[in-house]
């Protein structure tokens, strides 16, 4: 009995260095888990579910991942009908309008900001690719009808270079 004693406390000496040896770098399980908290806010939660207030407050970097800071389309028809739809990426976030007089349709806000990226997101044209192919590829992603009276477009490239293009028939 005399040496089953030592032995034990030798085996839960043994034990506590283990499992203290497992935590080598000073960290405790706390700082872990203060650690996932702080990742996971519910600020963060609202954004990567979509849900919340400012749903358009994008980051800067996602914002300019589109190509453009600023995009600003008009086309006018005759009847004086006409398709207009801004965009805007700032720091603070996204701002965009659309005015659509063919379809009777106004967007505003975080639904307007929804439709034009899904547009922006499929351009692929630069600042040095032909007017004629950029135009081209604008009256495709906004689905443009034929036989508009003028085309004015003005972008901002990500790059800060300003553009413009503009068809007058």
């Amino acid at each position: 009995m005399k040496i089953a004693i030592p032995f034990f406390y030798a085996l839960c000496f043994c034990s506590l260095l283990v499992l203290s040896g497992c935590n080598l770098n000073g960290n405790n399980t706390e700082d872990y888990e203060d650690a996932a908290l702080e990742e996971n806010t519910p600020e963060d939660t609202a954004e990567e579910t979509g849900e919340g207030e400012g749903d358009n407050k994008k980051d800067k970097a996602d914002t300019y991942s589109l190509r453009f800071q600023e995009f600003d389309l008009d086309v006018m028809y005759e009847n004086e009908q006409s398709y207009k739809a801004e965009y805007e990426g700032l720091e603070t976030g996204e701002e965009a309008e659309i005015e659509d007089t063919i379809n009777d349709q106004k967007l505003e806000g975080d639904e307007a900001v929804k439709e034009i990226r899904s547009k922006l997101e499929n351009l692929t044209f630069l600042e040095d690719t032909p007017d004629e192919k950029a135009i081209n590829e604008v009256e495709s992603a906004f689905s443009l009808k034929e036989g508009y009276k003028n085309f004015n477009l003005k972008v901002t490239f990500e790059n800060g270079k300003e553009k413009e293009y503009s068809v007058k028939q």
